[in-house]
């Protein structure tokens, strides 16, 4: 009675297996960024920064980003104290406990934070030198 109700509304097995691949999928992930620098530099993120899952072919996109440009523009940082912003991706699977964050941009200066270990909270703090 069950499938014949379900199916009943044309959802068909793609959609049934589409659907349940999206439930085991958590809620957004956000990292917290702290950049340090010795001097003053211009810092920008690229939309096609994502999370790899290290143990899966799954990738989580940036969806927000607050306190940082988004390419081509730039944010100026002073140096001295640490520059933070906050970066926001669409959730992880909830088979992951390991992934990186990696930025897929133009140039030198791309972020990479490897082997970051999952938690309950999906939130995270990680820092990184702006002078490399």
């Amino acid at each position: 009675m069950e499938d014949s109700f379900k199916y009943s509304f044309g959802v068909d097995e793609e959609t049934s297996t589409l659907a349940a691949s999206a439930v085991s999928v958590e809620s957004q992930v956000v990292v917290h960024v702290a950049v340090w620098s010795d001097e003053s530099v211009n810092l920008r993120i690229w939309g096609s920064t994502y999370l790899f899952d290290t143990h899966s072919g799954h990738h989580s996109k940036l969806v927000h980003f607050e306190n940082i440009s988004l390419a081509p523009d730039w944010t100026s940082i002073k140096s001295a104290l640490p520059f933070n912003f906050t970066l926001i991706f669409e959730g992880l699977p909830k088979s992951c406990i390991q992934f990186d964050l990696i930025e897929i941009g133009l140039g030198e200066g791309c972020f990479e934070f490897k082997n970051i270990m999952r938690n309950q909270s999906d939130v995270y703090y990680v820092e990184s030198n702006a002078n490399y």
